[in-house]
């Protein structure tokens, strides 16, 4: 079974935090940090799906541990160097009109302060990602102008055709 349930008290690897870690963008991002000699610690769901996702994916590399959401609160306490985060809040099939839980959304607002928290402390470099498409969305359902000026009824909007 796998060894990474435990974080590593070193100073001697960059360290990485990675929020939503066993998506497929933070796996991706994970393989490329340890093929550059980092150390990955994975924030995500403790669940079955996600722990055998990650013993396939990382096996038992010293250079990985796993952490689930309830014990974002503890980083700091058990982190002793830390050079980036990536929180990784994007939702790939994002249902605009499905309703959100107010403790839901204040939970994860609270990760994402303690991460940044934690971002200041160590003075790592911080990645925020969010769905585009939800952005799009909100601003087409807005009646201010956000596309700098140009007719709010117009095609033309801040973002790219590839965004």
């Amino acid at each position: 079974m796998i060894n990474q349930f435990k974080l590593k008290a070193t100073i001697k690897y960059p360290t990485s935090v990675i929020v939503n870690g066993l998506s497929n963008l933070g796996i991706e991002i994970a393989d490329s940090l340890l093929a550059q000699g980092g150390y990955v610690i994975l924030v995500d769901a403790y669940n079955q799906e996600n722990l055998l996702k990650l013993n396939d994916k990382f096996g038992s590399s010293n250079l990985v541990s796993f952490v689930d959401y309830s014990a974002i609160p503890h980083l700091q306490e058990d982190i002793r160097r830390l050079d980036y985060v990536f929180y990784l809040s994007h939702v790939a099939n994002l249902d605009l009109n499905a309703e959100i839980s107010t403790q839901s959304f204040l939970k994860y607002s609270n990760y994402l302060d303690t991460m940044l928290d934690l971002a200041v402390k160590f003075e790592a470099k911080l990645l925020l990602t969010t769905s585009i498409r939800a952005h799009q969305m909100m601003m087409s359902r807005m009646d201010i102008d956000m596309n700098f000026g140009t007719n709010v009824q117009s095609k033309h909007t801040v973002y790219t055709v590839m965004e």
